[in-house]
This record gives C-alpha cells, structure tokens and sequence, in this order.
C-alpha cells in the first residue's frame, strides 16, 4: 500500500477580510500543480483515492493534481478534518481508508502533514514540508494497521527538487 502526502500548493497571501480557509493558490502554485499532474500521471503507483482538506488551496491542489487521471480511476474526497489537522487526525483519516485501494494521497496543511510524514516514516526523519512538498510511504500491513514508524520512505519531492 502507498501513501502519498501532499502539502497544499503555494497559496495567495490573506487579503484583508478574506478567511485563512478561503485563499486561493497563487498562480506559481497553479503551475507547480500543473507538473505535477503531468508526472502523477505516468507514475506507477498513481493514487487510486485522493482524500484532501476543504481549504480552497487544498481542494485545488488535489482537484489539478489528478486532472490527467481517468476520471474512473481515481476519487477525490474532502474531509473537513485535514484543515489544521493534527498527526493523530490524518492518521486516523488513513486508518479509515477501505481496504480496496491500494494508493491512497491526503492533501492537507503543514504542520500536521509534515508531522505525519516524518512520525509514519520507520526512519523517523524529520520532515518539513514545502509548498506542493510531496513524500510517498510504503506499508505492507492494512490500512485500519497503520501506525508510527512502520512505513518505508520511498521518496520526497517538490517544485525545486529534479522529480518533475
């Protein structure tokens, strides 16, 4: 089973009277997303069931990311609980994810998601998430099983890096 965490595209700065929860992503965002879409696409382990915050950052990030997915082959959900989640609030999200998919991607908001990704590492690597920042996990146990440092890093990403 792969796990992929996602942080949120870079986001638009809060304008006065806007809502945290309502910014939108920046257009340096938007294009990051963009090539990452173009790289989920072809990848191997493409996540079959995207599970993101309801942000508007968020949401856009996940939305654009499968966007060169069959439709058919891949469903996006969004969980209230991923805006500010904490680490136990995502792993409990993981935990709830039906035993079916196999490639699963929560979208969501630092410092929960890079506290999950460096507390569900085997390695306990610390962790800090950019922008659009990208670590994909390996567990061989169910997904209900999912605990603190029993997944196997496969890799990391993000806009700066080589991967895409």
């Amino acid at each position: 089973m792969k796990l992929w965490l996602v942080r949120h595209a870079d986001a638009s700065a809060q304008r006065v009277g806007e809502r945290d929860f309502d910014r939108p992503l920046s257009a340096i965002g938007s294009e990051h997303v963009a090539r990452l879409a173009r790289w989920l696409a072809t990848h191997p382990h493409r996540p079959e069931r995207v599970i993101s915050s309801d942000a508007a950052r968020a949401r856009a990030t996940a939305s654009l990311a499968i966007s060169r997915f069959d439709p058919m082959a891949v469903s996006l959900e969004l969980d209230r609980r991923l805006y500010d989640a904490s680490l136990e609030t995502i792993v409990d999200v993981v935990r709830e994810t039906p035993a079916s998919c196999s490639n699963l991607a929560i979208v969501a908001h630092n410092p929960g998601i890079s506290h999950a990704a460096s507390a569900l590492a085997a390695d306990a690597r610390s962790v800090s998430l950019p922008p659009l920042g990208v670590v994909l996990l390996d567990f061989t146990d169910s997904w209900c099983s999912v605990r603190l440092h029993c997944g196997a890093m496969l890799s990391t990403t993000h806009p700066g890096g080589d991967t895409w």
